[in-house]
């Protein structure tokens, strides 16, 4: 474990696959849940209000289940980045 490997090793982890995080979910924006109820269909309408939810409600849970994050599990905070190319 020197420096230089430690250095080595993450330049290999960077160069080999396309995302850098490889076990982060993305939790859904709500602009994302948005775009997702402009996809939802009438008996997803009927779904939502038969379970008291409201249609922002159901797309995000749509979605969740779509990326594999629990209907329990909660968002705490966003972390908004921004990307700068100079």
């Amino acid at each position: 474990g020197s420096v230089l490997s430690a250095l080595v090793y993450g330049a290999k982890l960077q160069l080999t696959g396309p995302t850098k995080y490889a076990n982060y979910t993305p939790w859904p924006t709500p602009c994302e849940v948005a775009v997702e109820m402009q996809t939802m269909v009438r008996c997803e309408y009927t779904a939502a209000a038969s379970l008291g939810w409201a249609a922002f409600d159901w797309a995000e849970h749509c979605l969740k289940q779509k990326r594999g994050i629990k209907d329990d599990d909660i968002c705490v905070s966003y972390v908004w980045r921004q990307w700068q190319f100079g």
